[in-house]
């Protein structure tokens, strides 16, 4: 759900801002999901949209 992914959104911005956990980690872990997103998305068609809210919330689209 969207709402679910704001929230984790929220969650990796306040990690970021306090440097909780270095990007690098939270690259490894979001390849580990986007390497299955396409057979994700079949069941759930928004995946790729919700990753994209998590991925930008941890930082990691803006480069």
């Amino acid at each position: 759900k969207e709402a679910d992914a704001r929230l984790v959104d929220d969650l990796f911005q306040r990690a970021a801002s306090k440097q909780l956990c270095s990007s690098s980690a939270l690259e490894k872990a979001f390849l580990g999901v986007a390497e299955f997103l396409d057979d994700i998305a079949v069941d759930a068609p928004k995946a790729t949209d919700l990753l994209a809210i998590m991925i930008k919330g941890a930082g990691l689209g803006e480069e």
